[in-house]
């Protein structure tokens, strides 16, 4: 994210487009796409309700350091849509639409014509006040007239995508999202944060000092605290033992893994979203980094994100990442030979070695997690889906794995030969075998 806000004014030359925002804009399109295309594998669905809310649209258009243009999110956003249509019916016999609205928000008067012009100009000015709605105004003021004007045409189960790239974490506060998952129980929201913003993000409580810190001087300000004021270590999410190991740690990714941890628990408790990938952006020799969170109460959701995020693997320009475990325990930390907590914390980058990681820890992990319980593929992947960088692909395959190969695990319902369905009853196997795959994190 650029370190100061883009602006436009009409008659002068747009921004130069910041390498950050190019990687957003692409996780936008690659993840919109995909959501409409995984939401509609049905052939016999003639067409879908499909809205997408740019709460901080901008101007619609920048430059490149080449002086070619680039468009903005909500050129691109169009076009997306557009293109998962045209695929969707490459498909099909049968013709398939996306009925859609567009929303754009901006607070910005100078950012706002901009915006209005290069759609006019882009031919875009014909779906004014039918599929693209523009408003001038910020997203705190105007997200309840954007949902009642989606009740109006829809119905509150509609498909909904929040793109929240806001610049503080005033612009988008936990009890509006909250409350947009209460309206509209079908939205997804995309929520990026700058780094230094994310501390600032999580709601003030009894310790008012320690979350109103900047993250650059959390870690200094949290060695300050005396294990016994246990109000300022619940308010940061500490224990006696997580305080110690932060007080004897050098690690770089200390920062990383007190957000990912400790925050995104906070956030997610507060909005109240039921699952959730909170994943760091970054790009190749960037010392600067973005929190994307994924908000949603449907884990296909955030199954689509992952996918997108390890279809990456081989693009060295782009680093999705998180500071923690590999396989289920992915927002946990554990000892191991008496290690300090927080030197414990590997940079997963859904790479190639950080795939095969996940892939070992699944076959170690699945059977302890599964323990005694007889519980259907489908709502073991749900049960585990937030604790996990794997997809639903990958816990499948682990699971047919350990059913075929390692004779850890049984399917009751059934008598598969090659694979595992949603709907099959899996529980631990009565009896194990005695040696599984070496798994270190």
């Amino acid at each position: 994210m650029p370190k100061k806000e883009y602006c436009w004014t009409v008659g002068e030359k747009p921004p130069l487009i910041d390498e950050h925002t190019k990687i957003k804009h692409k996780i936008y399109q690659d993840y919109i796409k995909q959501y409409i295309k995984t939401i509609n594998k049905n052939p016999l669905i003639p067409n879908c309700r499909f809205v997408v809310v740019d709460a901080f649209a901008g101007g619609g258009l920048y430059c490149e350091k080449n002086n070619e243009e680039y468009f903005g999110s909500p050129i691109k956003i169009w076009q997306t849509i557009q293109d998962a249509e045209d695929e969707i019916n490459e498909a099909r016999n049968n013709k398939f639409v996306v009925n859609r609205k567009l929303f754009l928000l901006e607070k910005k008067d100078s950012n706002f014509k901009y915006l209005k012009k290069t759609l006019e100009e882009k031919g875009y000015g014909k779906h004014f006040d039918d599929s693209i709605i523009l408003q001038k105004g910020s997203f705190v003021d105007k997200y309840k007239d954007i949902i009642g004007k989606i009740h109006k045409s829809f119905t509150k189960n509609t498909r909904v995508i929040f793109i929240l790239d806001q610049y503080g974490y005033k612009d988008a506060p936990y009890d509006v999202i909250r409350e947009i998952f209460q309206l509209l129980p079908k939205a997804e929201i995309i929520l990026t944060l700058p780094v230094s913003e994310i501390i600032d993000y999580v709601p003030k409580n009894s310790d008012k000092k320690m979350n109103q810190l900047s993250l650059p001087n959390l870690q200094e300000e949290i060695k300050k605290i005396n294990p016994n004021r246990k109000k300022s270590l619940n308010a940061v999410g500490l224990n006696e033992q997580q305080l110690q190991d932060i007080k004897t740690s050098n690690n770089k990714n200390i920062y990383r893994g007190i957000i990912e941890k400790l925050v995104t628990k906070k956030l997610v408790f507060y909005t109240q979203a039921k699952h959730f990938t909170p994943f760091f952006l970054n790009r190749k020799n960037s010392h600067r980094s973005i929190w994307l969170i994924h908000l949603t109460n449907h884990s296909e959701g955030v199954n689509v994100m992952k996918e997108i995020y390890f279809s990456y693997h081989n693009i060295d320009s782009i680093i999705i990442s998180h500071y923690g475990g590999s396989g289920l325990d992915m927002l946990g930390y554990k000892h191991t030979n008496n290690a300090p907590l927080f030197n414990e914390l590997p940079e997963y980058n859904f790479k190639n070695k950080s795939i095969e990681s996940t892939n070992n820890k699944l076959l170690e992990q699945i059977p302890k997690e599964i323990h005694k319980q007889e519980i259907s593929f489908y709502d073991f992947y749900k049960q585990q889906a937030n604790g996990t960088p794997a997809t639903k692909k990958m816990m499948r395959s682990a699971c047919e794995d350990l059913l075929l190969t390692h004779k850890e695990i049984k399917v009751s319902n059934r008598s598969p030969r090659t694979s595992i369905k949603d709907s099959d009853i899996i529980s631990n196997h009565p009896q194990k075998t005695i040696f599984l795959p070496n798994t270190k994190q």
